[in-house]
């Protein structure tokens, strides 16, 4: 049984791999997606951008409006939108076509994410539930550390299209996966979508998406920034800016392992800890910016605070909404 646990739990983190292995892929290949399609890289950026809007505007709604369909039909059926969308770019030399099929499946992302999360957290004991979401996020962090350097190198050494059928060949291997090993999972009396909606009434989701809002939006946002502050301030070359992002990166899995235990054991302890890390760890890169050495040990704190806080976002919004997992984890 709990071999069947374990596998149910990777089959959906690789699923997770190819879905941000798509979304996020394109995001180191923008030049060639202009040179390709003979447009600007503004132009290449609505790739990214349009997507990004598109999983917003879907992500509280589709999860909600799916959740009474059974659950390895709905996760088999996003993966072949997402596997037949990349096939199709790969085969059609127009940019108009490759960015529709961006946002179809842009429409369909949040709805594998947040029924990933709710099977991994049903597929175990209630305090087990973190860690198994836990090694979910390991599929999405491992996308930004393999995935999409690997987009890069199969586009730059051979074509757009080879990226693209890489992106549709993990689509199709979790399909695979899911379609051979995942049992049928029929909802048990499903709650209405009224009754979904009606969690929202509840301060307690409020303050909860309130805090992921903050926490979430403050680590991202130093993200956002941090290759120009290592270039800027702390003055690195780019060969040893790239080695820190992929510290950053590989912390952030050891970030999703620690979260996922101690949310099981700890949660409140480790809740309250998060932010005054990150404040702390903030504060000090302000003011040792200019140390490398410093710098460097502030990535990998950041880098397993930044895994951690993935987890404590699905961990905080799902527990305040424990009727509507689906449409909580949606939002």
């Amino acid at each position: 049984m709990e071999k069947k646990k374990s596998l149910l739990i990777f089959i959906l983190a690789l699923g997770a791999f190819s879905i941000i292995n798509t979304e996020l892929g394109v995001m180191g290949i923008l030049p060639m997606i202009a040179e390709f399609y003979d447009i600007s890289i503004a132009q290449a950026g609505a790739m990214v951008s349009v997507f990004a809007l598109v999983v917003a505007a879907s992500a509280p709604t589709m999860p909600l409006v799916l959740s009474r369909l059974n659950r390895k039909y709905l996760l088999m059926g996003v993966l072949a939108i997402f596997a037949l969308g990349n096939i199709l770019s790969a085969l059609v030399p127009s940019f108009e076509f490759a960015l529709a099929v961006r946002v179809v499946q842009a429409i369909f992302h949040p709805v594998f994410l947040s029924m990933a999360f709710s099977l991994a957290a049903a597929s175990v004991e209630a305090k087990e539930a973190p860690k198994a979401v836990s090694k979910v996020f390991i599929g999405i962090s491992t996308a930004l550390i393999i995935g999409v350097p690997m987009t890069t190198l199969l586009a730059s050494n051979f074509g757009l299209m080879t990226a693209r059928f890489y992106a549709a060949g993990l689509n199709i291997l979790a399909l695979l996966a899911v379609a051979k090993y995942i049992p049928i999972i029929k909802v048990s009396a499903p709650r209405s979508i009224g009754s979904q909606i009606s969690v929202l009434k509840d301060k307690i989701v409020w303050l909860s998406m309130i805090a992921v809002v903050f926490l979430n939006g403050s680590i991202i946002g130093v993200y956002s920034y941090f290759s120009e502050f290592l270039e800027k301030v702390t003055q690195l070359s780019w060969n040893t800016i790239s080695l820190f992002l992929l510290i950053f990166g590989t912390m952030g899995i050891l970030g999703n392992m620690i979260a996922g235990k101690f949310l099981s054991s700890q949660p409140k302890k480790l809740v309250v800890m998060v932010p005054i890390i990150v404040f702390i760890t903030f504060l000090a890169i302000t003011l040792f910016g200019s140390v490398g050495i410093v710098v460097g040990l502030l990535t990998v704190i950041l880098g397993i605070v930044g895994g951690i806080n993935g987890v404590i976002n699905q961990y905080w919004v799902s527990t305040s909404a424990p009727t509507a997992p689906e449409f909580a984890n949606g939002l």
